[in-house]
């Protein structure tokens, strides 16, 4: 202690000895540079250069200044304060930082205190309001979102317990447990409160909730299997309540108990996705069909009327038994699979029964009864079908002869006489036996025309259906035709001397009416030309619906075409015959043409180009004293307004996709074009574009695109989209003649 107090005195002394020698400035000056050159001390110059603060002190200096600016302080603004150049007090600052003492943020120096200090005031907030985002606490310092969620993340459990509570800070958001319990309550009182399906993203956006709180708390009741009510999908998905699952389950048992049947559909409009699974679960003995599921007391209902229809040997109407709301559809599918479960049960043949007409359960009896009504008829027809065929085969002598001796004349290479040809026609009468056989088999016989047979069941069965009568006459043709064919080929029918028929007057009749027949088709073609026309004036490529068009309507014609001049030739064609011809017979019917005339069909046959097409078929059609004209416009309209109605009745009853799409665009077109096209399914791509390009509704073509999408990917809403097309495509023509009747008024 002596030493120390000695030398405080002798430093004393020291400083207030007086001055006896002093130093220049410039001494001064070199003393310092040499100590710096020989690293003895490290100074730093202040910015005028007359002044020198060690970088520790530099340091303790940029630290106090911090401190007094309350913990927070622009870096550009610390040489100011301390007269030091930026470069050196950037430097000393990086210290500082690496050694955790300072923070540098968006050119802002800060302390941990006043980062501490940030924290605490949050909290405050936060114990305040119960919920602050980490975006609004950065707006209001002007500090970065990452550095303050690292902070608060890091000083959650020091300020809950200087709190006394818990800090959650999740998707960038702050929360304290009283908030999160507050919210989680809110979120169990709105599900409590709800009657009906609603979305969990509806429910957060209309209540202000918060969705990342709201999903971990339905995983948890999910969990617990404490939710009231079940949701659709994991997380954020539809949430159904008890209440309505239970006033959907009575008010659903209720329609099915009381209709004994219930439509998909309806299952459908109460929210059920899966209608089939549904009721199986809610009433496992219910029948499902395609459309509907149905009670097992239908069937009985149906079994019952089925074997009142056995035992009273007549038959029985299946509609009159079943609910009025259902559609023929239902019924029909019903009515099948009852007659089927009857018949798999008896082998007894008496003891069964047919499936007639979609509705009807006709018993096995009755239907022998009417094939026995029916016989004296078919008799009568064959007797004159064999009479036919008899005198057919006398005229075809005459008709062989005729052939013979025009080509006898064609074969003279001198000029003969016609004495000549009547020698030549008298030597081939002596091989008119084999000339009468070979006609025989060119000829072609009689058939039973099913609309006779139902002309005269319906005469004979005057309370039948005319649906029950076609479909009686449908099961015992196949007998009736063996009996009808049996007595028209029996030599032994008809006497040679007491039948005639008169081959010209027929030969006549079958003219006139295959002439009508080309006329009534041409007209058809040239409509369907007119639309192809239509359509390439508005830059669509037709040439694929031409070719389409001559394949099929102008097919058609040719043969028609070639069956008139071949029996203008006195070529034998049977006057039922009908396009399609088999390349045999067109072979011969050909052969039995001019060679001009012949050349002209097969170049008819592979023209590709529908206006082509028209004017080669009207060159050929005047060779055979049919004339063709141009189609009126108004006549084309009506045709086509025809067509349209014909089009709209089948779209109803249509069922296949593919079938109801291509329908519903040709329908669609009618509109824009006032014509319509004939197209197949693959031309699809055309009709599309065209329709675009006529600035067709966007509803008709979204619904269109749509289900032609459907129809390729095969969806599992296929039928529920075919539908709706059907439904609009209705619709829209219904409005249109709506329209048109008010504009007529």
């Amino acid at each position: 202690m002596d030493d120390i107090a000695a030398l405080f005195a002798e430093f004393e002394q020291v400083q207030t000895a007086e001055i006896v020698q002093k130093l220049s400035e410039r001494n001064c000056i070199e003393i310092i540079l040499k100590l710096i050159s020989t690293d003895r001390i490290h100074v730093v110059f202040s910015s005028t250069g007359k002044e020198l603060i060690t970088p520790g002190r530099l340091k303790s200096e940029i630290s106090n200044l911090v401190r007094s600016h309350g913990g927070r302080i622009s870096i550009t603004d610390v040489p100011e304060f301390l007269n030091v150049d930026l470069s050196n007090v950037e430097k000393s600052c990086h210290e500082l930082i690496a050694s955790s003492s300072l923070f540098l943020v968006n050119g802002y120096l800060l302390s941990k205190q006043y980062l501490d200090g940030i924290c605490t005031e949050v909290a405050e907030s936060v114990l305040e309001t119960g919920m602050m985002t980490v975006a609004a606490i950065s707006q209001h310092f002007n500090l970065p979102v990452t550095l303050l969620s690292s902070e608060l993340d890091s000083r959650l459990a020091s300020l809950g317990t200087r709190f006394s509570t818990t800090f959650h800070i999740r998707n960038q958001k702050l929360y304290t447990d009283s908030y999160i319990g507050t919210h989680n309550s809110k979120v169990e009182g709105l599900l409590l409160a709800c009657t009906r399906p609603v979305s969990i993203q509806t429910l957060i956006t209309n209540n202000n909730l918060q969705e990342k709180i709201t999903s971990q708390l339905l995983e948890t009741l999910v969990k617990d299997s404490s939710l009231p009510g079940t949701l659709l999908g994991s997380g954020l998905g539809l949430y159904t309540p008890h209440l309505w699952l239970n006033a959907q389950k009575h008010k659903l048992s209720q329609l099915f108990l009381q209709n004994n049947f219930i439509e998909f559909s309806q299952l459908t409009a109460f929210g059920v996705s899966k209608p089939s699974v549904y009721i199986s679960e809610l009433f496992p003995e219910a029948i499902l069909l395609q459309r509907i599921a149905v009670h097992p007391v239908i069937f009985v209902l149906t079994d019952d009327a089925i074997k009142d229809a056995i035992s009273s040997e007549s038959w029985a109407d299946i509609r009159t038994v079943l609910p009025s709301l259902l559609s023929s559809a239902d019924i029909s599918s019903i009515a099948e699979q009852a007659i089927t479960k009857r018949n798999s049960s008896t082998k007894d043949q008496t003891k069964r029964c047919h499936y007639v007409a979609k509705f009807f359960a006709v018993s096995s009896t009755f239907l022998r009864s009417c094939a026995s009504a029916i016989d004296p008829f078919i008799v009568a027809e064959a007797t004159a079908a064999a009479a036919i065929i008899y005198s057919r085969g006398k005229q075809s002598v005459s008709l062989a002869d005729d052939v013979a001796g025009f080509k006898g004349v064609k074969k003279s290479k001198k000029g003969k006489t016609f004495a000549d040809v009547e020698d030549h026609d008298s030597g081939k009468k002596k091989r008119s036996g084999r000339n009468r056989a070979e006609a025989d088999n060119i000829l072609s016989r009689p058939v039973l025309e099913t609309t006779l047979v139902i002309k005269a069941m319906s005469g004979l069965f005057p309370d039948l259906e005319s649906m029950l009568v076609a479909g009686i006459v449908e099961i015992v043709a196949p007998s009736l035709r063996s009996q009808y064919d049996k007595i028209r080929d029996s030599p032994h029918i008809v006497d040679s001397d007491e039948t005639s028929v008169d081959t010209e007057r027929v030969r006549k009749k079958t003219l006139k009416l295959w002439g009508q027949r080309i006329q009534e088709l041409m007209e058809h073609f040239q409509v369907f030309s007119t639309t192809n026309r239509e359509l390439e004036n508005n830059g669509i490529d037709v040439a694929s619906l031409d070719v389409y068009l001559n394949q099929t309507i102008g097919a058609e014609i040719v043969d028609q075409l070639l069956l008139q001049h071949a029996l203008l030739n006195n070529f034998s064609v049977a006057e039922d015959c009908k396009p399609p011809i088999n390349q045999s017979d067109r072979e011969q019917m050909l052969n039995s043409v001019p060679l001009g005339v012949a050349s002209q069909f097969k170049q008819l046959s592979a023209q590709t180009n529908a206006p082509d097409f028209f004017s080669q078929t009207k060159s050929l059609a005047k060779e055979c004293n049919i004339q063709i004209k141009e189609i009126q416009r108004k006549r084309a309209k009506q045709l086509a307004f025809t067509m349209r109605i014909q089009l709209l009745q089948q779209l109803t009853t249509e069922t296949r996709s593919e079938a109801v799409l291509l329908t519903a665009v040709i329908l669609a077109l009618y509109r824009p074009v006032g014509l319509i096209v004939h197209a197949p399914y693959n031309s699809l791509e055309i009709l599309l574009k065209a329709l675009m390009d006529m600035a067709t509704p966007l509803e008709v073509m979204d619904a269109l695109q749509g289900l032609k999408a459907d129809i390729e990917t095969a969806s599992e809403h296929l039928p529920e989209k075919t539908e709706q097309v059907k439904t609009l495509i209705l619709t829209e023509s219904r409005s249109k003649e709506s329209q048109k009747r008010d504009n007529d008024i």
